[in-house]
C-alpha cells in the first residue's frame, strides 16, 4: 500500500520509500532480536512466579533495545545522505528520500518499547493482548494514517506515515504496559502472601493421624519439601525429614512440637 501511494509522485518515490524501508526495518530486526532473547527469561521467571525478575528483565531488555536504537538513529541523522547514496546514487532518489530516512529514524527510539512489550504479553500468555498491540503496530494504525496523510499532505504526508504510525504504537503500548506492571505488583503479593501463610502453618493434618509438615527451602528451586508423619500406637513413620540444614532441623522440630 505504500507504494501504491508513492507511485503516484513517480518512480523515484517509490524507490526511496523502498530503501528507506529496508534500512528502517534492517534497525527495528536488531531490536527484535535482543526481545526474542528476552522472552524465554520473561517465560522462565513468570512460571516460576518471579514476578519481579520478569520486569527487572524487560526493564533491562529496554534499556539495551534503546540505546541501540539511539546507536543507528545518529548515524542515520548524521549521514542520510551517504547511507542512501549506497543503495542508489540517484540525486532525486536521495532527496526524496532524506526527508523520509530522517523523520523514521526519530520515530525508531519509539519501536523498543512496543516491541518489547509485546513480547513480555506473548511470553507470559497474554495473548490478546499481545495480538492487539502487534497489529497496532504492524499495520492498525499505519494504514489509516497514510491514506489520512497522503490526502492531506500528498508527498510529505506518503514521507511522514510510517514515522507517526510507529510513534502512536509506541504510545499505544505504555497502558499495556502499566496494566500489567500493576498485574504483576498484585501476583507478587499474593505469592508473598501465600510463601508467609505456608511459613506459619507448619503442620496441616491430611487425615487422622496422618499430617504434611511443610519445609520451606528458601535458597532451592523446590521451594518446599513436604514430610508425612503416620501417627502409630506404638511407635510414628516420618516419610522424608529433609536436607540435614540447621533451619530444616529447626522446622521439623517446631512442628513436631505441635502434636
Amino acid at each position: 500500500i505504500l507504494n501504491v501511494q508513492a507511485a503516484v509522485y513517480g518512480d523515484e518515490a517509490v524507490a526511496a520509500m523502498s530503501i528507506v524501508s529496508r534500512i528502517v526495518f534492517f534497525v527495528i530486526e536488531v531490536s527484535t532480536g535482543i526481545g526474542h532473547g528476552f522472552q524465554p527469561v520473561s517465560a522462565i521467571n513468570y512460571g516460576a512466579g518471579k514476578y519481579k525478575r520478569v520486569k527487572e528483565a524487560y526493564r533491562f531488555t529496554t534499556v539495551v533495545a534503546e540505546c541501540i536504537a539511539a546507536a543507528f538513529v545518529v548515524v542515520l541523522l548524521w549521514k542520510t545522505e551517504p547511507v542512501l547514496a549506497l543503495f542508489r546514487d540517484d540525486s532525486t532518489v536521495i532527496a526524496m528520500g532524506s526527508r523520509t530516512l530522517r523523520w523514521q529514524s526519530v520515530a525508531l527510539l519509539f519501536v523498543p518499547i512496543c516491541s518489547c512489550t509485546e513480547m513480555l504479553l506473548q511470553s507470559t500468555g497474554q495473548k490478546l493482548s499481545a495480538t492487539i498491540l502487534s497489529a497496532m503496530r504492524s499495520g492498525i494504525y499505519f494504514i489509516q494514517v497514510l491514506l489520512i496523510l497522503s490526502k492531506l499532505r500528498g508527498l510529505a504526508g506518503v514521507q511522514e506515515a510510517q514515522a507517526v504510525a510507529f510513534i502512536l504504537a509506541g504510545v499505544s503500548a505504555v497502558p499495556f504496559l502499566i496494566a500489567y506492571f500493576h498485574r504483576l505488583d498484585r501476583m507478587e503479593k499474593d505469592r508473598i502472601h501465600r510463601e508467609n501463610r505456608r511459613e506459619l502453618t507448619i503442620m496441616e493434618k491430611i487425615r487422622e493421624n496422618i499430617y504434611r509438615i511443610g519445609i520451606p527451602l528458601k535458597v532451592s528451586p523446590l521451594k518446599e519439601i513436604n514430610s508425612y508423619l503416620i501417627r502409630g500406637t506404638d511407635r510414628d513413620l516420618l516419610i522424608d525429614t529433609g536436607y540435614r540444614r540447621e533451619e530444616c532441623i529447626t522446622i521439623m522440630k517446631d512442628a513436631l512440637k505441635q502434636l
